[in-house]
């Protein structure tokens, strides 16, 4: 996903991404906290059919926001098991 040419609104749960094929993507917003002194923004696509967890490194600037995935697999795992901490049964988690 890019971080360019995404649409941030601070009153949705809904953003709009452009993929690297130039698609527009939409992902629901489920959770945003702190580690470490970066905010991370904790996204699912909006597809019924997708349960893959997006994990992406969010910095605001102004007016504007910017989202870059997180790459490394080890902070993706302590961050996933924050989200998994924080909301326990809402959704379900495979083991």
């Amino acid at each position: 996903m890019s971080d360019e040419n995404n649409v941030f609104d601070e009153n949705s749960d809904i953003l709009k991404f452009t993929d690297e094929d130039g698609n527009i993507v939409e992902m629901e917003l489920l959770d945003m906290f702190d580690c470490d002194e970066e905010n991370y923004a904790f996204l699912v696509l909006t597809d019924e059919d997708a349960d893959d967890l997006f994990i992406m490194r969010y910095e605001e600037d102004g007016d504007d926001a910017s989202f870059e995935p997180v790459e490394d697999d080890d902070l993706y795992d302590r961050l996933y098991d924050m989200f998994r901490e924080r909301h326990g049964d809402e959704f379900g988690f495979e083991e």
